[in-house]
């Protein structure tokens, strides 16, 4: 992940990410980015000082559940699972901690 300065169009940080990636998401309210990745796993960045961010949760998800929905006003975000190794597809609903 990578944070530019919008003005300046200069690189403020970067971080590692979970690979093949489709949606990430920026939590307003809890100054959190959430991505989640077909490599299995739901990363969330915490906003630190100034516009850097640092890695708080790396949540272990299925292989390939790349798609995802952030719904800030009921604190939860959605990850679509497609079937895989005998499991049926799902939607997993993740409830955001306040």
């Amino acid at each position: 992940m990578v944070v530019y300065d919008s003005k300046t169009g200069n690189e403020i940080t970067r971080n590692e990410l979970v690979d093949d990636v489709d949606d990430m998401f920026y939590d307003a309210a809890k100054q959190q980015v959430l991505a989640s990745g077909g490599a299995g796993f739901i990363n969330i960045f915490q906003k630190t000082s100034g516009n850097t961010y640092k890695l708080v949760a790396n949540i272990a998800s299925r292989s390939g559940a790349r798609t995802s929905f952030l719904i800030p006003s009921s604190r939860t975000f959605i990850v679509a699972e497609r079937a895989e190794g005998g499991k049926n597809a799902a939607i997993v609903v993740y409830k955001i901690n306040d």
